[in-house]
C-alpha cells in the first residue's frame, strides 16, 4: 500500500514565508511612532577617521581604542576611582597618581604589538610633571612641540616607557 504524500507541508512553509514576508512589509512601510518612516542608513565605502582627543592619539588602524573620563566619573562619584600611584620616578624626583589625571585613553596596536596609555594631567598634575622635567639633566627627544623622555617606572617593576611633556592650548 502507498502513502499519499500530505499537501499540507508545501501549504504550511508558503503561509509562513508569506507571513513573514507581509510582517516586514508593514514595518517598513508603516510610519514609526514618531510619525516619521523607519530610515535605512548604509555603512559608507570608507570609514572616518577618529576625530577629537581619540583622534589625535590613535591611529585609525588601532586593534582597539579605549577613552575612561575619570574627571566625569569622579563627577558622578568621588570614591569610585582609588588615588593609586600611576608613575613613580627616581629621575627626576616625580610622583603622579590618578587624582592628577583627567582622562586616560588606552590604545592597542598590531604593528608594533604594544599597548600605549596617554594620560591626560589636570592643570596641577602637569605643572608638577613639567617643573620635574623642567629641571632634569635626561636626554629628550623633540617630537615636533613634545619633549619624549624615556623613563623607567618604579611603581611598576621592570616597565619601560616613553614620558611626553606637552601642553595644549585650546
Amino acid at each position: 500500500m502507498r502513502r499519499r504524500r500530505s499537501n499540507r507541508l508545501p501549504i504550511a512553509f508558503a503561509a509562513t514565508v508569506l507571513a513573514l514576508t507581509a510582517t516586514v512589509a508593514v514595518l517598513l512601510y508603516l510610519p514609526s511612532t514618531s510619525g516619521l518612516p523607519l530610515v535605512v542608513r548604509h555603512i559608507p565605502q570608507s570609514v572616518p577617521t577618529y576625530g577629537g582627543i581619540i583622534g589625535r592619539y590613535a591611529p585609525s588602524d588601532a586593534l582597539q581604542v579605549s577613552y575612561d573620563d575619570l574627571a566625569a566619573i569622579r563627577g558622578i562619584n568621588t570614591t569610585a576611582l582609588p588615588n593609586n600611584v600611576l608613575l613613580d620616578l627616581v629621575e627626576p624626583k616625580l610622583t603622579l597618581t590618578s587624582s592628577e589625571v583627567n582622562s586616560r585613553l588606552t590604545v592597542a596596536l598590531s604593528s608594533p604589538n604594544a599597548t600605549i596609555t596617554v594620560a591626560l594631567l589636570t592643570p596641577a598634575g602637569f605643572a608638577e610633571a613639567s617643573s620635574g622635567f623642567g629641571t632634569t639633566t635626561l636626554p629628550f627627544s623633540q617630537v615636533g612641540q613634545s619633549r619624549l623622555f624615556s623613563v623607567s617606572n618604579i611603581a611598576v617593576a621592570d616597565l619601560r616607557s616613553a614620558l611626553s611633556l606637552s601642553s595644549t592650548t585650546g
